[in-house]
């Protein structure tokens, strides 16, 4: 595929893509498209992938991330987020639902007993290791 964007071909069908659709699909008309994303890429020829059909325009930060299968939220439309069972926005918009503030003061509370027990353990570890001599050994 490199040297399929490498071809003058492949770059005068970009641009005339990204000039027929000038933004982020998901972000819509509040940022510009950069770059044509194929969604069923790895069924293409290289034919069909330079002629660039059924691609979507998306901005370089929104193609990474339907490149790691992350998706833009739907609330705050800034971050991204993996969609995993019934996860529908990302970290930051689910604290401000009243059941996301219930889980994150769970996981607080939760990291803070974790670090008490890693602190216990730690104070155990050293009273236990005996002190070494320090000089000359006879």
């Amino acid at each position: 595929m490199k040297v399929t964007w490498n071809s003058k071909e492949w770059k005068r069908n970009r641009d005339a893509f990204l000039e027929a659709n000038p933004f982020c699909l998901w972000h819509g008309s509040s940022v510009k498209a950069t770059v044509p994303h194929h969604p069923q890429r790895r069924s293409l020829s290289e034919k069909s992938y330079v002629s660039l059909k059924g691609c979507i325009p998306l901005c370089q930060k929104c193609h990474y991330a339907a490149r790691k299968r992350m998706k833009l939220c739907p609330v705050c439309k800034t971050h991204y987020f993996k969609p995993r069972r019934n996860r529908k926005m990302c970290w930051e918009c689910f604290v401000k639902t009243p059941f996301g503030l219930a889980v994150k003061s769970y996981y607080d509370k939760k990291r803070v007993e974790d670090l008490k027990i890693k602190r216990r353990r730690r104070t155990l570890e050293s009273a236990d290791r005996k002190p070494q001599a320090r000089g000359k050994h006879k």
